[in-house]
């Protein structure tokens, strides 16, 4: 019998060993690893736009390479990343079904690379939710950042496959913002039109794609007709009956944006658009008590926003009760101080009805300033009406503002016309 002491040295002796054996193996293990990925990434393209995967067509036969994979896999078999990596060996030798079988369970098992690599294959079925999740995202955000460099042709790729794996309709709203803004109608109408094949007729979301392409190429109607049937299938038709009255008002068909906007204020709970867009509408056919009824009860559910305030002083305006226009005006600036379309509209109020030009430039001046964009319109009005109060330095400046800003040619020859008819040329 050993001493106490003696076996515990022993057994601390021996448990030291088997560390370093343990140890040993992990080391080995890990440094075949890194040798293997290293050879595996220098063939296996790395992940790009514009990437076109390799074929599963027996390119080359990699024995020694697919030896030390599944030997690393026989000492750690719990080693997902080494499936995934031994799946890309399978599929360079062309041996297909049984690399998209590692992938299947490597994916399953949490392996990002692996859901990736079924995802650029089309395997959208094998995918885990939180996988699908992410990857659409990230598909979304990849071709929104190739419209942005102008690659719409990969865009429309990136988008394509992020429809098939799940739409998301604000993602292709935001898309189909910068196409437009790119001037790319056509492609902004195939994204729709993607997104609606996407859908079952008897799902909401199919109609309001299908509108959404139809607007693309200005078919009012049939994007009305389209939110229409979307608001009959719909849980919360609102949205769709204020797009359909919107759609109904491009086309001047006012009686049937009226019905549209009051079935979306009637769908459920009271809506502040369905009820602005009523008081727009009703201003803009000469109905300006109806505007100021709808335009007050939208204030009702938000007292503390500028915009019914800004409706309301529209309203008023159009009705001629312009003392009442500037006070609303007045009032939605004193909630929201630098909106440049409210302060425009009060410097109007002031010029055209009130009649006080100077009080009227100085505010125009300020909305100006507020606007990221001012409108080439607003520096002619500013030019104008410095012009008409004698301050013909001041008026040029405004003329050359509204030249850099793209105002129409022959009005501003007209304008400047009148101009040097007034304070001469230098």
């Amino acid at each position: 019998m050993f001493p106490v002491g003696r076996r515990i040295l022993a057994y601390s002796l021996l448990l030291a060993c088997l560390l370093l054996i343990v140890q040993h193996s992990n080391i080995q293990v890990a440094l075949l690893k890194n040798r293997s990925l290293l050879e595996l990434m220098r063939i296996w393209p790395a992940p790009d736009f514009s990437r076109t995967d390799l074929p599963c067509e027996g390119e080359a036969l990699l024995p020694d390479m697919e030896n030390s994979l599944s030997g690393i896999l026989s000492a750690k078999p719990g080693d997902i990343r080494v499936s995934t990596h031994l799946g890309r060996v399978y599929w360079i030798e062309g041996r297909c079904d049984d690399a998209l079988a590692i992938w299947r369970a490597t994916a399953s098992a949490g392996e990002p690379t692996a859901a990736y690599e079924l995802f650029l294959r089309g395997q959208y079925d094998y995918l885990p939710h939180q996988s699908r999740r992410s990857l659409a995202d990230m598909s979304y955000i990849s071709a929104l950042q190739l419209v942005l460099d102008e690659e719409y042709e990969l865009a429309e790729r990136w988008t394509g496959r992020a429809i098939e794996l799940m739409p998301q309709r604000e993602a292709l709203l935001r898309l189909a913002y910068w196409y437009d803004k790119a001037g790319e109608v056509s492609s902004a109408k195939r994204l729709w039109q993607q997104m609606a094949n996407a859908y079952q007729t008897s799902d909401p979301e199919h109609w309001f794609a299908t509108a959404k392409a139809h607007e693309q190429e200005s078919e009012w109607q049939s994007a009305a007709e389209a939110y229409t049937s979307g608001a009959s299938l719909s849980a919360e038709p609102t949205e769709f009956w204020i797009l359909a009255g919107n759609a109904w008002e491009r086309v001047s068909a006012s009686d049937a944006a009226i019905r549209a906007y009051e079935q979306a204020e009637y769908a459920g709970s009271p809506s502040v658009a369905a009820r602005l867009s009523l008081s727009n509408v009703y201003r803009a056919i000469g109905q300006y008590d109806e505007s100021i009824k709808w335009a007050g009860l939208a204030q009702q559910i938000e007292p503390d926003s500028f915009v019914p305030y800004h409706y309301l002083g529209l309203a008023y305006n159009s009705a001629g009760d312009y003392a009442a226009a500037r006070l609303h005006f007045e009032k939605a600036l004193e909630l929201s101080p630098e909106e440049p379309w409210v302060s425009y509209q009060l410097a109007r109020v002031w010029y055209y009805g009130l009649q006080q030009p100077s009080k009227a430039e100085s505010i125009l001046a300020q909305a100006i300033r507020y606007h990221s964009e001012p409108p080439a319109s607003w520096w002619l009005e500013l030019g104008d009406w410095r012009l008409v109060l004698d301050r013909c330095e001041a008026a040029e400046k405004a003329y050359a503002a509204a030249r850099s800003a793209g105002a129409d040619a022959e009005i501003l020859r007209t304008t400047l016309t009148h101009f040097e008819s007034i304070c001469g040329q230098d």
